[in-house]
């Protein structure tokens, strides 16, 4: 091997140069193999740091998701029971209402049956007092009265055919009504000093069909009373009187005889 002077080391043999460079030359392998060394260690523990943070974002992120999704489990079933709550609320509401209304209809049905007999009871009244009045003429004061308070009847009625469950339309009509029957007891007791009154056909039968009708009057009275009272139990319950309140359900007046004397139909004995 030929070795210039220029490459070999002043002072130096040549073996002894090329001795000294094949050392040099290992040592600087073994400088560049230890940091490759220091290298990949650094490497390796950067990776070991970053999977292992990576492993914890991963298992927090996990966590989160997991939370996430309770809280929105959560969240849709409060918002279901809140929904079926309402429902239920709102069905029980419409319930009282619908029931309300039926009980309303019922006593309204009922006024009814009461009107049909009424009028009827105002149309016999006037020829009843028509009969009366060529037997009867000193009793001119007596047969006006009746006719009187037979128009403030049939004037009330109407009042309380238009809104029965108005309680003022319908004591309105009691008291109409409480004067009309004074007025055709006096008008009886009067014909008691009349005997060809008594014995006229026509006022004979009048007087059987105003009696007739009293007694029909009487039961759809009873009718009307029983259903008011089965409306205004149902009404003054709790809650239902906070709810009938708010939708005006007011209290329903009964047809009622205030005087026990009046209770009964006028006396005909024609």
């Amino acid at each position: 091997m030929y070795i210039s002077k220029t490459t070999t080391l002043p002072g130096l043999h040549p073996v002894q140069a090329l001795a000294s460079c094949s050392s040099h030359w290992h040592g600087r392998k073994e400088i560049i193999t230890f940091k490759k060394t220091q290298q990949n260690q650094t490497f390796n523990a950067l990776l070991f740091v970053h999977r292992f943070t990576s492993r914890i974002f991963r298992s927090r992120h996990i966590v989160m998701i997991r939370q996430l999704i309770l809280i929105k489990f959560f969240i849709m079933t409060t918002i279901i029971v809140l929904l079926v709550i309402l429902i239920v609320i709102i069905a029980w509401f419409v319930g009282i209402y619908n029931k309300l209304v039926s009980f309303r209809n019922r006593f309204k049905n009922a006024f009814a049956q009461i009107d049909v007999q009424l009028k009827r009871r105002y149309d016999l009244i006037p020829n009843l007092v028509e009969v009366a009045k060529s037997y009867m003429k000193h009793e001119r004061e007596t047969l006006e009265a009746v006719i009187q308070a037979r128009n403030q009847a049939q004037q009330a009625e109407k009042k309380a055919a238009a809104q029965p469950e108005d309680p003022q339309a319908m004591r309105n009509l009691m008291g109409a009504e409480q004067t009309l029957t004074g007025s055709l007891g006096r008008l009886f007791a009067l014909s008691e000093n009349y005997p060809d009154l008594k014995a006229n056909q026509n006022m004979m039968q009048l007087s059987e069909e105003l009696s007739s009708t009293e007694n029909k009057i009487a039961f759809a009275r009873q009718a009307f009373n029983d259903a008011v009272m089965n409306y205004n139990i149902y009404r003054e319950k709790f809650p239902n009187i906070i709810f009938a309140g708010m939708f005006g359900f007011a209290p329903a007046q009964q047809f009622v005889i205030e005087d026990a004397a009046e209770r009964e139909a006028p006396k005909v004995s024609f």
